[in-house]
This record gives C-alpha cells, sequence and structure tokens, in this order.
C-alpha cells in the first residue's frame, strides 16, 4: 500500500513486518501465580493460670523462683506472651520481682498475687509463700494428728538439728504409722525411722531439702518436709 498524491495505491504482493528500537518479544508472557498468603492464625484465649510452687517455705534473705503457665479452654498450653504482673500482699515478709523472683525479708506468711494479660484477656493466680527465721533449737517435735497430718507439715532447721516423730493415728487410708521413710532431694531413701514404740527420731547431718512420709505413703497428710540448712 502506497500513497501517491491523494491517491492511495494498495499493491497486491508480500510485506515483512519490521519492528525496530524495541527487543521486547510479541509473544504473550506466561502469567506466574502468585501463592496466596498464609492466614494470621489468632491464638486460642486464655482461660486460667498455674503456678509453680503454689506453696512454699523459705529462709529469711532465700528465694524462690514461680514459674508461670497459662492454657486455653482445652486445656492446652498457651505461650504467655503478654503482660505478667507480680505482686506481694506483704510486702514486709516477701517481696516479688517483675520477674517473679520471691524473697523473704520477715517471718510470717504472705500471699503472691500473679495475673497476666494477652488479647485482652487476663487470668490470675496466687502463690502462698511462709518465711521462717532459722531454726536452732536442737530438737524439732512433730506430731501426727488426724486428719490435718504432721504438724508442722514444713519445717527449717539448722544441720545436726534432731526431728523426733510423735503418732498414735492411722492414716486416712487405715494404714498404721510404724515407720516414717526420710528421702533425700533426689528422692533416695536416706533413713526409715521406726514409729512401732509411738516415736522415733533421726538427726539430719547434711545439709538439703528433704522430704518424708509415714503409714502407706497414701495420703497427702502421711508426708511433709524438712529443709536442712
Amino acid at each position: 500500500m502506497r500513497r501517491k498524491g491523494n491517491i492511495l495505491l494498495v499493491v497486491t504482493g508480500t510485506a515483512a513486518i519490521v519492528a525496530c528500537g524495541s527487543e521486547r518479544s510479541l509473544e504473550p508472557q506466561p502469567v506466574v501465580p502468585t501463592a496466596p498468603s498464609a492466614p494470621v492464625e489468632t491464638p486460642p484465649p486464655l482461660t486460667f493460670m498455674t503456678l509453680s510452687p503454689s506453696e512454699f517455705t523459705v529462709l529469711l534473705g532465700d528465694t524462690v523462683q514461680l514459674v508461670v503457665a497459662t492454657f486455653d479452654g482445652s486445656s492446652r498450653r498457651v505461650e504467655p506472651i503478654g503482660t505478667t504482673i507480680y505482686t506481694s500482699r506483704d510486702s514486709t515478709v516477701a517481696i516479688v520481682s517483675s520477674t517473679g523472683l520471691v524473697t523473704g525479708v520477715g517471718a510470717g506468711t504472705a500471699q503472691i498475687n500473679v495475673s497476666f494479660t494477652s488479647g485482652g484477656i487476663t487470668v490470675s493466680n496466687r502463690a502462698t509463700a511462709q518465711i521462717r527465721p532459722e531454726v536452732v533449737s536442737a530438737e524439732l517435735v512433730l506430731r501426727r494428728g488426724f486428719p490435718n497430718g504432721w504438724v508442722p507439715s514444713a519445717a527449717m532447721i539448722s544441720a545436726g538439728t534432731t526431728v523426733r516423730w510423735y503418732s498414735d493415728a492411722v492414716s486416712e487410708a487405715g494404714v498404721p504409722h510404724t515407720k516414717v521413710w526420710i528421702y533425700d532431694a533426689a528422692y533416695r531413701i536416706v533413713a526409715t525411722v521406726d514409729l512401732s514404740s509411738g516415736s522415733g527420731s533421726y538427726r539430719f547431718i547434711v545439709k538439703g531439702d528433704y522430704t518424708y512420709c509415714s503409714g502407706g505413703c497414701f495420703d497427702t497428710t502421711d508426708g511433709g518436709r524438712i529443709q536442712v540448712r
């Protein structure tokens, strides 16, 4: 096809079309699909919190670290991503840091309140701290009474102190308290005390944390804790 003056001439034949100036291919380019974005998972709502330990006894100046665990309605553990607040109800007995480290500062009992907030939901719990001065007496007497068990159930003594158990009762399971088994922190039996005569004693020489149980060791009131410092 050519233009001559005002006349357009159409010429039959073959023409070649040449693209100049650009090296871009005229062929259609394939469309690469994009992967869909992963959905944002919403953490399940919190329903309750546990504290460990929930009850403990320490000497003046000693510390205990509280450990918080949070759970959803299906009792599945939820990672604690949020704000945890620790407060002591009696700062003259025990103080607590922002990370849950409890320090005994005075003799007595204090309640430690813990609350955790995440996603607008707050759960809370509390622990009981008993702060004792070091026992320096030569003998500690524990008496077994039904249904309260051994009194005191937790004690702190100095190394070299003799502990004496008195019992004329049976356990909740009906088992006579004829023996006391003493365990170290690794739950190894370190001594067995004979109570067949109504009482028995053991002298604690090695410092450490000990537990003991009597009767059939079935019920929580059958045992107690002794810390030797």
